[in-house]
């Protein structure tokens, strides 16, 4: 089956016009790039557009759900071609997907599903649309105090909850805090002014997904970097706390961590 981009219908595959609505569907090509306008998953509903960055195991786009009238969503699209990958693997991200699109909080970006078509395979996360810590720490060099204050209680927040209910990041970074809209002048709310902006708050994203892929061996890691595939609960938790001290450093200071 493949969704129609014109009004979200399931026709047959092969099908050169939507049942429901006409729409013209244009063939599939024999050889699928992932570019502007390449259609993904099981019935080709993710109609991807812009490229938004890179991690470790993923390639981040930006998608329209041609299901739900073109709404946004993020792709996370693994980089190792689903030809190498192993059944456990696969197995794996499909548990970690079936166990996080039960799980929504204010500061966890969303982690709706795992997906494989017959040559990707990705997350399909809720796409944020302000910048990351990352990017407007470059900007400005630092933040203020009472902004890193703000960062942290709103960090803190989400980590607690994840931590409550047995889970934990695992790969928490300024690349993976993103705003929930692009603050203005660049600038981030401190706690006293907090309740001016009641729409801005920190999301955490790749909050299961990267420790998933990272307990698989290693996948999409440099040769001869050893990743550590168990750790206790307390463990995981101390090193999403010392990440979060880092962070904080490099907030405050604009340089690495000591």
């Amino acid at each position: 089956m493949r969704t129609c981009h014109g009004c979200g219908h399931e026709n047959p595959r092969m099908a050169g016009r939507c049942a429901k609505c006409g729409t013209v569907l244009p063939p599939i090509p024999d050889k699928r790039v992932i570019e502007k306008g390449t259609c993904l998953g099981r019935t080709l509903r993710y109609q991807l557009e812009t490229r938004l960055g890179a991690g470790r195991f993923t390639d981040v786009w930006l998608a329209h759900d041609l299901k739900k009238r073109g709404a946004p969503v993020a792709l996370k699209i693994l980089k190792t071609p689903l030809k190498k990958l192993n059944s456990t693997t696969l197995k794996s991200c499909r548990s970690i997907a079936k166990t996080a699109t039960s799980i929504i909080h204010p500061n966890l970006a969303r982690i709706y599903d795992f997906e494989v078509d017959n040559d990707f395979a990705f997350f399909v996360t809720e796409f944020v649309k302000g910048p990351t810590l990352s990017t407007l720490l470059k900007e400005r060099k630092r933040f203020s105090e009472d902004e890193v204050f703000w960062v942290a209680r709103e960090v803190c927040t989400g980590l607690q909850y994840l931590h409550e209910i047995g889970l934990y990041h695992g790969g928490l970074d300024l690349s993976n805090l993103i705003l929930s809209q692009t603050p203005a002048e660049g600038r981030l709310p401190t706690i006293p002014t907090a309740s001016s902006y009641p729409h801005q708050r920190i999301m955490m994203s790749d909050w299961l997904v990267s420790r998933c892929l990272s307990a698989r061996g290693g996948l999409g890691e440099e040769k001869g970097k050893k990743v550590r595939t168990r750790c206790t609960v307390e463990e995981a938790v101390a090193d999403d706390h010392r990440a979060l001290g880092a962070m904080i450093y490099k907030m405050l200071t604009g340089g690495a961590s000591a």
